[in-house]
């Protein structure tokens, strides 16, 4: 019998990283905290470029950060470090308002599969 354990979503999400990306966590943390601010945001690319990751890779990281309590924010400008928690909760609660976007859509598409009677698409 196959026990399960239920790791912690931040270790989940951690385990799915690729190990270059473990290793330069440190780096874009460091980076964000000390080198960045919303007037001064870090492009992805310029990460991306430095360590030789991808865009994909590059997102996992900042989720990675986000899910243990760092206080990253974005925009089409780029990422960086909020210092303020009145400003940060703004952009959560703009993080929320996208997520529920999306899960309206993800409710919407189960409900259409039901509707067809086709659960094996």
């Amino acid at each position: 019998m196959e026990v399960m354990i239920k790791l912690p979503r931040h270790q989940i999400v951690y385990n799915k990283l690729s190990d270059e990306a473990k290793l330069n966590l440190a780096h874009l943390e460091d980076h964000l905290k000390q080198e960045t601010a919303e007037e001064y945001p870090v492009l992805s690319h310029v990460f991306e470029e430095a360590y030789g990751i991808s865009g994909i890779v590059f997102r996992s990281m900042i989720n990675y950060l986000r899910g243990t309590k760092r206080p990253i924010c974005a925009n089409r400008k780029g990422y960086w470090w909020e210092k303020n928690d009145k400003v940060y909760r703004e952009y959560l609660k703009s993080l929320e308002s996208r997520v529920s976007c999306i899960m309206y859509a993800v409710r919407g598409g189960h409900a259409g599969i039901k509707e067809r009677g086709n659960e094996k698409i």
